[in-house]
């Protein structure tokens, strides 16, 4: 019986710790250069591909079936390859804050506009967007935004840096989700292990 408990103890441990371990990575920040694989061996799945040029990537489409909760990461993928050159992930529900006149909201360590009747995008936290075309601010060298229009009359890509284009060969819009996993900070987690034991050693005495 006491090999019984320690067995129940040791396999609750296990199962805490493989939670932990395989729980969904959330990229903070305005990522550069990712393989994909960095997303689809860490919880999140493909939800949406087109050419930067297509004029079927309303929002309805981009993010069908995702729900409030969910975390979507948008990116511009170089055409032919497995890089995303820049993208960004944020929960669903704080992406579709529509955004007044040339407003953004910082969610995740970026800054996010979102106009489903005109575009949808990220900056770097105290840049500036310019929603009457998009978002023309300058790059000042580094890759640090990304705008999407979403109007009825263009869907097309539009900005990655400071390459603006609404037909280009270069790049695919690709939208990825992943569901928020709640996990225990290692130190929660160590603590809830010693309960366990201690619930198995009380156990043992009281068998003694």
């Amino acid at each position: 019986m006491k090999f019984k408990i320690l067995k129940v103890a040791i396999v609750s441990i296990f199962l805490s710790v493989s939670s932990f371990a395989s729980a969904t990575l959330i990229p903070f920040g305005i990522q550069t250069d990712i393989d994909t694989s960095t997303l689809t061996n860490n919880g999140w799945s493909l939800n949406f591909q087109s050419s930067w040029g297509s004029q079927d990537a309303h929002d309805y489409d981009m993010f069908a079936g995702i729900a409030l909760d969910e975390y979507v990461f948008i990116g511009a993928l170089d055409i032919g390859t497995n890089n995303i050159a820049l993208g960004s992930a944020v929960l669903y529900s704080d992406l579709l804050n529509y955004t007044l006149g040339n407003a953004t909201n910082d969610y995740n360590g970026a800054s996010w506009y979102f106009r489903n009747d005109y575009s949808m995008g990220f900056v770097d936290i105290g840049e500036t967007v310019t929603l009457n075309s998009a978002d023309t601010s300058a790059d000042n060298g580094a890759l640090s935004k990304l705008s999407w229009h979403m109007h009825d009359d263009y869907t097309a890509g539009y900005k990655v840096g400071n390459y603006a284009s609404n037909s280009s060969g270069v790049y695919e819009k690709v939208v990825f989700r992943a569901s928020a996993i709640d996990v225990p900070e290692p130190s929660t987690l160590a603590i809830f292990a010693l309960g366990i034991m201690g619930l198995a050693s009380r156990k043992f005495n009281k068998k003694a």
